[in-house]
């Protein structure tokens, strides 16, 4: 997945959950997105959201908010928390995606 920076609307609206892992690390840490927000700016248009999401999955509202991206809007993905392997929850850093076209 990516994490975050330029990205294209219909890459973006193609997206149906988000997941999280450590890199560089000594094995494959991954995270389980337990509830994260979403915000959307759009161009000369007010402020969309924000969102709230319980699991890693887009809910409903951040599907239909996506479907309308166009280029220019930043989507603003935060408060993410997450179980590590170790089983303790997280919060998570922010993802923001500019979105192309």
């Amino acid at each position: 997945g990516k994490e975050g920076g330029r990205i294209s609307a219909a890459q973006l609206r193609g997206q149906t959950v988000i997941s999280a892992s450590l890199d560089n690390f000594d094995f494959d840490a991954k995270f389980r997105v337990t509830k994260f927000n979403m915000y959307i700016s759009k161009p000369r248009v007010d402020p969309i959201g924000p969102y709230a999401a319980s699991g890693n999955e887009f809910s409903a509202q951040m599907k239909s908010a996506l479907a309308g991206l166009t280029a220019g809007s930043v989507v603003m993905i935060y408060d993410i928390n997450g179980v590590g392997p170790d089983g303790v929850a997280q919060n998570l850093n922010p993802i923001t995606f500019q979105v192309t076209n």
